[in-house]
This record gives C-alpha cells, structure tokens and sequence, in this order.
C-alpha cells in the first residue's frame, strides 16, 4: 500500500478536528458578528469554536487567557452560551411548566393568539397537550410551545383543535430556540463566566452586532 504522506495527515487531522468543532458547535455556519455597528457581520473564525471545544469537554476546571483587544472573549463566550441555551431550552420549559400549569386543572392563555386552552400536561419528553375548553378533544404541541403559555381564569375566546395560534415577528434569539413569538426571557437562564472589567465587557456587548438568516429574511441586532 503507497505510504500516506505527513502533508495528508496533517490535513485529514485538520478536517477531523474542523468537523468535530461544527457537530459541537453548528452555530458556527449561521450566525454572523460584527464588533462594530456600520461594519458588515461575518462568521466566527474556526479557532474560536476550537477554544470553545477545549472548554467545554476538558475534565476539569479549564482556563484560557484570551486577547481583550481582538474581542476573542466575547466571541467565544457568546458562542458557549447560546450553544447551552440551545440545548439545556426544553429542560428550562419543562420545569417552567411544571413550576407554573397544573396539568387538567389550569386554563391557559396561547400567545400572541389569545386563544384559551385547557393545560394537560407533557405525555413525551418532547411532546405536551392543550386540552380544548369543554370538550374531550386535545391538540399535541412540541415542548418550544411552552414559551407561549400563560395560566389564566379566562376561559374565552375557546381555542380549537387547528386554531391558528400565531406569530409574532422574528428575533434571533427566538428563532435560535425555536420560538414563534416575542420571548419571555423571565424563566431563561445560562452559566458563562467572562473574567474581566464589567465596563469594558457592557461596552463591548453594546458594540457587537449579531445577525442571522431565517426564511431568507436577515435579521440583525446588538449583541446585548
């Protein structure tokens, strides 16, 4: 068999490492940054998904000193942290729901549709009902859906088994959770860690802009 050449190692080692960094962060193909607010967004580099990766799967407490001037940090913090929220999102709407409906028992209001349902609980791990008022019927909503529930007393308008529930213009972080309304950041939360002057990094978030694609629409705002 001919010998492979160091050259095609180093590349095929390259293109492992470039594929294994995209399946952990997929982020990396959509989303677009700018650190200044008349310049035209682009894609993070690679290397700040290749620090990303390192942070995240080292086995113990990880530390990286990183560049302030080039707004590295920022880079890289943002992308851990909408990453997480992108994955941990239906564990946090699924213990909102549990915290806040009591399943058969409370009526909800169906944002920004105003329809009235009744709550009957998650049946998956994915998957929860919205009984219709009055009758037997239920209609199956995935768990994003609870991102647009309110408990209410009201038991009208009656919402039905195809009711059209609506939705509000795109956001970005919205459309990175799956969520078709305005969202209610009330019960979001997220862990990263930035070590630094909480001035410099206000300033920079003010600064940046992030802008993403979704149904051919550009959708652009500041980063804080």
């Amino acid at each position: 068999m001919p010998e492979v050449s160091a050259e095609s190692k180093r590349v095929h080692l390259l293109d492992a490492i470039q594929g294994e960094v995209l399946r952990r962060f997929p982020l990396l193909q959509s989303l677009e940054f700018s650190d200044q607010a008349q310049a035209s967004p682009v894609r993070l580099p690679y290397f700040i998904g290749l620090l990303a990766t390192v942070l995240e799967t080292a086995d113990r407490p990880c530390c990286i000193v990183l560049p302030d001037s080039k707004g590295v940090a920022i880079g890289v913090s943002t992308l851990i942290a909408i990453t997480r929220l992108q994955n941990e999102f239906p564990e946090i709407l699924r213990a909102h729901a549990s915290f806040s409906f009591k399943p058969r028992e409370d009526n909800v209001l169906v944002l920004p549709s105003d329809l009235v349902y009744r709550y009957e609980g998650f049946f998956t791990p994915t998957l929860f009902r919205l009984g219709v008022i009055d009758r037997k019927d239920a209609r199956s909503l995935p768990v994003q859906e609870i991102a647009r529930l309110e408990k209410t007393s009201r038991k009208r308008p009656k919402g039905g088994l195809n009711s059209d529930l609506g939705q509000s213009r795109h956001t970005i972080l919205g459309s990175l959770l799956g969520v078709k309304i305005t969202l209610n950041r009330n019960f979001l939360h997220n862990h990263v860690v930035v070590l630094g002057a909480r001035k410099v990094l206000v300033e920079e978030l003010d600064r940046w802009v992030v802008q993403l694609t979704v149904d051919g629409q550009m959708i652009r705002s500041s980063l804080n």
